[in-house]
C-alpha cells in the first residue's frame, strides 16, 4: 500500500477527528499537532511492520452554512398578520432549497387549516 487518505473534521464536541477511508482507522485529538500525532501512531498500531503505507494523505473537510439570500435563493418576504400564510410562505421557500422533494400536485389552501 502506497498512501491511505484519512477525512479530517471538525468534531461537534471540540477537536478534531480523523476517520480512515478503506480502513478501519478512527483517531481523535484537541488540536490538529495533536491529530497529527494520533493519526501516524493509528497507522502504526493498524498495520503490521513493512505493511503500512508509504504516504498518510489528510483531507480537511469543512462544513459552510450560507444564508439563503447568498447562496441566491429567491427572497420572499410575507406581508402578513396572518401565521398560516407566513408558514405558507416559509414552505414555499423550503421547498426552492430542497428541490429533491416530491413536488406537491396542488397549492396547500391556507383557509383549510384549524388551529
Amino acid at each position: 500500500m502506497s498512501e491511505i487518505v484519512f477525512l479530517v473534521e471538525e468534531a461537534p464536541e471540540g477537536g478534531f477527528s480523523a476517520r480512515a477511508l478503506g480502513e478501519s482507522i478512527y483517531t481523535q485529538a484537541e488540536t490538529l499537532d495533536a491529530l497529527r500525532e494520533e493519526v501516524r501512531d493509528a497507522v502504526r498500531c493498524h498495520f503490521e511492520d513493512g505493511q503500512g503505507p508509504a504516504v498518510i494523505r489528510l483531507h480537511y473537510v469543512r462544513d459552510e452554512v450560507l444564508a439563503a439570500a447568498q447562496a441566491g435563493a429567491i427572497h420572499h418576504q410575507v406581508r402578513s398578520s396572518d401565521p398560516i400564510a407566513a408558514w405558507m410562505g416559509l414552505m414555499e421557500a423550503v421547498e426552492v432549497l430542497c428541490p429533491r422533494w416530491p413536488a406537491r400536485l396542488q397549492r396547500m389552501d391556507p383557509a383549510g387549516f384549524r388551529l
